[in-house]
């Protein structure tokens, strides 16, 4: 099952960042200041990281600053008001990390969730029905995600060739909420 092979795979690279990112944070009385070899490595073994669940990713070093910025998919759950258990669902995951020593700048932030019915409509919807096609169109979702949490609301963010999700964005006013999918 997908959601199960997200989960293992997203616990596997979720482990391995944090391990490679252990050496780089400041901590209480010392602030690390990598060599750029380190940098350029770090950047190097982040791109090695599992691909799969992996929506997006730049992975860099110029100019003496490392940039990471991933997109990456992990099992989660919504609750709504009003429901009696929590939904199974995915989360888009949008994480940056920034050294340009002696700044560390790491941020993680969720973008979207998509219940278990959304998933489902887009495997039943969709013309490519592989798990590696329904995670494809997961990145116009996350993509769209700025403009629909800037007008608020419900929204339909398109998947060129295939259809769209459709949804609304959560009382938080910072994460899209995709209830279906729908066919184009």
């Amino acid at each position: 099952m997908l959601r199960d092979r997200i989960a293992a795979v997203n616990a596997s690279a979720d482990a391995e960042a944090e391990a490679l990112l252990q050496p780089f944070r400041p901590v209480a009385g010392f602030t690390p200041m990598p060599r750029h070899d380190h940098l350029r490595r770090l950047a190097r073994r982040w791109r090695a990281l599992p691909a799969f669940g992996r929506l997006r990713l730049v992975a860099k070093f110029d100019f003496g600053k490392l940039q990471i910025v991933e997109l990456r998919v992990a099992p989660a759950g919504i609750v709504a008001a009003g429901w009696s258990e929590e939904e199974p669902a995915f989360a888009v995951m949008l994480r940056t990390v920034a050294i340009a020593p002696p700044e560390f700048v790491e941020t993680t932030r969720l973008l979207a969730a998509v219940g278990l019915h959304g998933l489902a409509r887009r495997f039943e919807r969709g013309a490519d029905r592989t798990d590696d096609a329904v995670l494809r169109d997961l990145l116009p979702l996350a993509c769209g995600c700025p403009a629909a949490i800037r007008a608020g609301g419900d929204f339909a963010i398109p998947v060129p060739g295939t259809g769209a999700w459709i949804g609304a964005i959560a009382a938080d006013g910072a994460t899209a909420l995709a209830r279906t999918f729908v066919d184009g």
